[in-house]
């Protein structure tokens, strides 16, 4: 899987010459879709250019080459780029250790993004005589593709990328009004948790947070704003609720029974206009699998294709010097073109991406705090506010408006027009399709908190062999249609009902498991594997110890597998390398990154290095200071140590000499007696009297008594 992946990965390559004036260069500046490189280069461009042109509104010719990195939705349409198949490809990737190519895959995704938001399904390369596949036929050679042309000549300027992007420049080309469905939040949060959550990673979170805001804001602000249930917008009021325009917007084949009853009215008004087919419409087109068997509903797409293309054409920014409104520019579409559809699959993708849309915003919050994104219009948490309105809507449309008490399942709605004037169509009502299609159990992809009660509903009519809803029909689910009868012959031979696709099984395993059911979640996965391995469901592969996992080293990766047999059903060779396919095969095998976020501290790695750097600095200083430190301490410990050897030395000395003293008063002393001994009985004059005694023993001050008390007085001698 992965080596096929890497097989349809495509790389484009344009060089241009950069002459932008100043007001083009800001608003490019300011896009999204322009690579580093080029806004360096506007840079240094306008630095270099402004001393010696002042006068100039205009920048110099350089030159600069542009890369395009994305996956081909099949080997045979490498010119073709494909929202669903990329974004399961980028995830694929990024679980794979390559978030890079993840990344670049979703910058060229959204390279041809309106300025109102709006994201269409398909990109084209730019038309080359070089490049047989995207040349000015109706259909991409050898598939069943639809090519650039069959979407109209002309758009408006609200659904085209703006005149300073790359993609205008170069000459890209996409599906018109036809959306992408959005499963974007989910693919770029869940890339990023599968990436290393560097400071680049982070850095394209917040790009493709952006953009998908910008997405999700034309959907639930401009193409649902008929759904709020708080809307003060005259306009809002009388808008009917709706989310798709055209089949192609769905993940529901064209052979669907679902179709012959959603475009049953369109078919009377294209019958009645006698409106035909401009073209012949290829053979690998009508040999398809999922050609429907009745002609009418092909060319009823195609009618829709058409009209919505003139709509848009004429929906202009402003008629007579009055601007219209993007609601406006949608209310003219829909009224022109009598289809709209509120579908299942549709709704339960915008519900996970609101949630997931959700959770990025306090990722960003989280590291970078409250600051204002990209866009420069609203800060995060304005945006974080609004998120929290968009997905109670989802979550409201998803789990009431779209729910069947009557059959316990959900079912798709469409709008129920009447003729005006002017050969304009209005809807005020819907009426619910009700028909058993896979599509349904999209629902459970859509919310992880779906009532138990309506998710043992779905699954009971997964497990069921009989009755109109359900499922259990052949050994690989789900089939395109249900309603299983066994009994019937002509039933079981009827192809269409069999179609089952692995994207589909792969979104509903995946929200079963969110829904608590992991038993029908493994039963699904396991089944898809062994669908396209061409195995038996009787033994069930370990997936960790099984080194043959397929029964064949020429595996295929189908587009869509024949649930009865088990078998491809595509004839073409696009048919037999579908990006998409293999995609959803290696993140059903891969196991996940667990959906997790740590941020890391809210600064700057060059101020890290920078902190470290000084930290080290102080660290050294402080290290030196102290060994000085402990040598001028040892110095004086030594001079303290000689200090105190000569302060004992000269009190030993004075001690002996006190002791000299002393014994020579004390022979004096006896001298005295001896002498007083012999003094004559008169007391003659040559006898000394006790005062003068006493005066006289002053003059040696050597007395043994107030020597010793001076020491006691002062202990530190």
């Amino acid at each position: 899987a992965l080596n096929l992946l890497m097989e349809n990965k495509v790389c484009e390559t344009y060089e241009l010459p950069m002459q932008i004036d100043m007001d083009q260069q800001v608003a490019a500046e300011a896009s999204s879709t322009l690579t580093r490189r080029t806004k360096e280069l506007l840079q240094q461009e306008k630095f270099s250019n402004s001393s010696m042109h002042d006068d100039s509104r205009k920048l110099s010719n350089i030159t600069s080459n542009f890369t395009f990195t994305f996956p081909a939705p099949c080997k045979c349409a490498r010119s073709v780029q494909e929202s669903t198949s990329t974004l399961m490809a980028a995830r694929a990737f990024a679980k794979a250790g390559n978030s890079d190519f993840a990344w670049e895959s979703l910058d060229s995704l959204f390279s041809t993004q309106a300025p109102n938001g709006f994201l269409p399904r398909w990109r084209y390369s730019p038309p080359s005589k070089h490049n047989n596949s995207t040349n000015y036929s109706y259909y991409v050679n050898g598939t069943t593709i639809p090519n650039w042309p069959l979407f109209g000549p002309k758009f408006s300027a609200r659904y085209v990328p703006a005149n300073t992007t790359l993609a205008h420049r170069t000459g890209m080309k996409h599906s018109g009004r036809i959306s992408a469905i959005p499963l974007h939040a989910t693919a770029v949060l869940e890339i990023f948790y599968q990436s290393n959550q560097t400071e680049k990673d982070l850095s394209a979170l917040q790009r493709n947070f952006d953009r998908i805001f910008m997405y999700h804001y034309f959907l639930h602000e401009i193409v649902m704003r008929g759904c709020s249930e708080n809307t003060h917008n005259d306009h809002a009021t009388s808008a009917p609720c709706y989310n798709v325009i055209h089949p192609w917007e769905t993940l529901v084949e064209m052979s669907s029974d679902l179709w012959e009853f959603a475009l049953d009215d369109l078919q009377h008004i294209i019958a009645t206009k006698g409106w035909m087919v401009g073209f012949n419409i290829p053979m690998q087109v009508k040999d398809a699998f999922d050609y429907p068997r009745q002609e009418n509903v092909y060319n009823s797409a195609l009618y829709l294709l058409q009209c919505v293309a003139n709509a848009t054409s004429g929906c202009q920014p402003s008629i007579f010097g009055v601007h219209r409104h993007d609601s406006e520019c949608e209310d003219f579409i829909v009224s022109r073109c009598p289809f709209a559809l509120l579908d299942v699959g549709y709704a339960a993708a915008l519900s996970r991406s609101d949630a997931d849309l959700l959770e990025m915003s306090k990722i960003l919050i989280e590291k970078h705090g409250d600051k204002r994104t990209m866009d420069k219009s609203k800060s995060l948490t304005s945006k974080t506010a609004e998120l929290i309105k968009w997905k109670a809507q989802s979550d409201r449309i998803l789990s009431q408006d779209l729910w069947s008490s009557n059959h316990q399942t959900f079912l798709s709605k469409s709008l129920v027009f009447q003729a005006g004037e002017n050969e304009t169509f209005l809807s005020n009502t819907t009426k619910s399709l009700v028909t058993p299609v896979a599509n349904n159990f999209m629902a459970c992809w859509g919310a992880n908190q779906h009532d138990p009660a309506k998710v043992g509903a779905m699954s009971f009519h997964m497990l069921q062999n009989e009755g109109k809803f359900s499922f259990d029909c052949g050994p690989f689910p789900l089939w395109s249609i249900g309603s299983c009868n066994k009994k019937d012959s002509n039933w079981k031979d009827n192809r269409h009902r069999r179609i089952v696709h692995p994207v589909v099984n792969y979104l509903v395993s995946r929200g079963m498991a969110d829904n608590n059911n992991a038993g029908i979640s493994h039963y699904l996965s396991q089944t898809t594997l062994n669908l396209v391995c061409g195995t038996s469901n009787e033994e069930p592969m370990n997936r960790t110890t099984d080194n043959n996992y397929c029964a064949t080293n020429n595996l295929t990766f189908q587009s869509a597998y024949d649930g009865a047999f088990g078998l491809p059903i595509g004839l073409s060779d696009c048919d037999s390398s579908y990006t998409e396919s293999a995609a959803v095969v290696y993140n059903l095998i891969v196991p996940d990154k667990p959906f997790h976020y740590s941020p890391a501290p809210p600064i700057r790695s060059s101020w890290v290095i920078f902190l470290v750097t000084v930290e080290l600095v102080v660290a050294f200083s402080i290290g030196v200071t102290c060994l000085i430190f402990s040598l001028n301490l040892m110095r004086r410990l030594k001079y303290n140590t000689e200090g105190d050897n000569f302060v004992r030395e000269l009190n030993s000395r004075d001690i002996s000499d006190m002791f000299e003293t002393d014994i020579a008063y004390f022979s004096a002393a006896e001298s005295v007696a001896s002498d007083a001994d012999s003094v004559p009985a008169d007391g003659s004059s040559s006898s000394l009297s006790g005062d003068d005694r006493h005066h006289d023993h002053s003059w040696s001050g050597a007395s043994p008594f107030r020597a010793f008390s001076r020491r006691d007085e002062n202990p530190d001698c």
